[in-house]
This record gives C-alpha cells, sequence and structure tokens, in this order.
C-alpha cells in the first residue's frame, strides 16, 4: 500500500467513523456498523470495500453474517476545537482474534 492510497482511505469521514468503530470491538456486523454511522448498507459496503483493498479492515463470514475487523494499528491525532489542544487516540489495533 502506497501513502498515496493510504491518505485516499482515510480521506473520508465515514471511514474514519467506521475504523474508529472497529478499534472499540473485536468485529462489528455489516448492520451494526451501519446503525452506528446512520449509513445504509450499501454505502457502508463502498467505505469496506476501500478500506479492504488497502489493507486496512478484512470480512469474515461466519454463518449468515459477515464480520469486519480491523488489521491496522493507526494513531490518529485529534485537534479539539482549542487550538491548543491535540490529543493521540488510537483508531484501530491490530487483532487476529475472531
Amino acid at each position: 500500500m502506497t501513502f498515496s492510497e493510504l491518505a485516499a482511505a482515510l480521506a473520508s469521514s465515514a471511514r474514519e467513523e467506521i475504523l474508529a468503530l472497529l478499534g472499540t470491538r473485536p468485529t462489528c456486523t455489516l448492520n451494526e456498523l451501519g446503525e452506528a454511522t446512520g449509513l445504509s448498507s450499501p454505502t457502508v459496503c463502498q467505505h469496506l470495500d476501500i478500506l479492504e483493498k488497502t489493507g486496512l479492515i478484512r470480512r469474515i463470514r461466519s454463518g449468515r453474517h459477515v464480520l469486519v475487523q480491523a488489521t491496522c494499528s493507526v494513531e490518529i491525532v485529534i485537534h479539539d476545537r482549542d487550538p491548543g489542544v491535540w490529543e493521540s487516540q488510537p483508531v484501530c489495533e491490530v487483532n487476529d482474534e475472531v
């Protein structure tokens, strides 16, 4: 994955939100991601396609469900509305458990 591919994958606030959510749990279903982000299933799938293509997530079939899991360890720097406040927040941790 090149830097430009990674930057493009993270250019969407929806994809950042999906990665942040996946950083809080081992796996999520497509429905859980849709409910948490307020996005339709087709839109979630489009975002997941981009994240999967860059290797940031993987999809795992479990019976009738598709589980989504972060495969990355990424930190983002969040700038609070106060210009002097910056903090580092993990977005997703490497997780090999399913």
